[in-house]
């Protein structure tokens, strides 16, 4: 579920303080985070594509040029991510079934485009 649809629920079913994440890109996230109950928020992809963040300057124009479509969510037994789709995420998407990703893990696990720039492998 979006960050936006889940807040709410989560600042109803807890008694402690709720920090958004996810989805915040602009102040108009960061309102909408604290109008739904949220006490913090959380920005993490926001600050990839800085100056001062060493990733790889072609895993950072992909970040800035990609659109809403451009992403897949993995991991959503382990933790869920979303990345750009590519070679990887899509491989990772299909051998969700348990065991398929363990078994294929090696694979996955190689260098990808924050580390080395290529933006086919992510």
């Amino acid at each position: 579920m979006p960050t936006f649809v889940l807040v709410p629920q989560v600042v109803d079913a807890v008694k402690i303080p709720v920090a958004a994440a996810g989805g915040i890109a602009d102040a108009r996230g960061v309102v909408a985070a604290f109008a739904l109950g949220a006490e913090g928020k959380q920005k993490g992809t926001r600050f990839v594509a800085t100056h001062e963040c060493i990733t790889h300057k072609n895993f950072k124009e992909a970040i800035l040029k990609a659109t809403d479509t451009d992403t897949i969510i993995t991991g959503r037994k382990v933790g869920p991510t979303r990345v750009l789709k590519g070679e990887v995420a899509t491989k990772r998407w299909k051998w969700r079934a348990p065991g398929r990703l363990r078994k294929n893990w090696r694979l996955l696990s190689a260098p990808v485009a924050p580390e080395t720039g290529s933006i086919k492998r992510i």
